[in-house]
């Protein structure tokens, strides 16, 4: 049996998929006892990707016209912090993996001028959630946890500023997907 479940919070698409495992049965002919065997570990995961909720977590960078493209970077606000869960029996472990889709929804102005996405880059707090940059992927691959695993983590966003961009404002979408196939 396959439990799949879409979750969506503002800018963030949360995607898990769990296979549950029903427990095993055994009632003998000669006896009335019941034997549930299993160590109570349902299979499941979840993400909590900033505000959670309908909350929509925006990070926002100002780059003083005096800076464009000079190359300094330029740290956005506010930090975005990160929760998985993965949970799964002892003798069955499930391996959920962390991915990021930065180029299906651009980081693009009113005038249909963009940015790319690997421009942004990012540094874990924790570092449980490594540091990076995005890489313009549909399914780029953030981390990988086995279960049963707790993670924490917080994640400062930067803009390089290597490129004279037309002026404007700049929204984009990365949707982080958190799965256990």
């Amino acid at each position: 049996m396959s439990n799949h479940k879409s979750l969506k919070a503002g800018v963030l698409l949360l995607t898990g998929l769990c296979v549950c495992v029903p427990q095993i049965v055994w009632v003998p002919d000669s006896e009335a006892i019941t034997f549930n065997i299993g160590n109570g570990a349902r299979p499941r995961i979840s993400i909590r990707v900033g505000g959670g909720g309908k909350n929509v977590s925006t990070v926002e960078f100002t780059v003083p016209v005096t800076a464009l493209g000079n190359g300094s970077p330029l740290t956005g606000s506010p930090s975005i912090k990160i929760k998985l869960v993965i949970r799964g029996p002892a003798g069955n472990p499930v391996t959920g993996i962390l991915s990021a889709d930065s180029f299906s929804n651009p980081l693009t102005n009113s005038n249909g001028n963009t940015i790319p996405f690997s421009d942004i880059s990012w540094v874990a707090s924790k570092g449980n959630i490594p540091s990076g940059a995005f890489s313009e992927d549909t399914k780029q691959i953030l981390a990988t946890f086995q279960s049963s695993k707790l993670v924490f983590d917080s994640h400062t966003f930067s803009y390089a500023n290597t490129r004279g961009a037309a002026a404007g404002t700049y929204n984009g979408t990365i949707v982080y997907t958190w799965a256990a196939p």
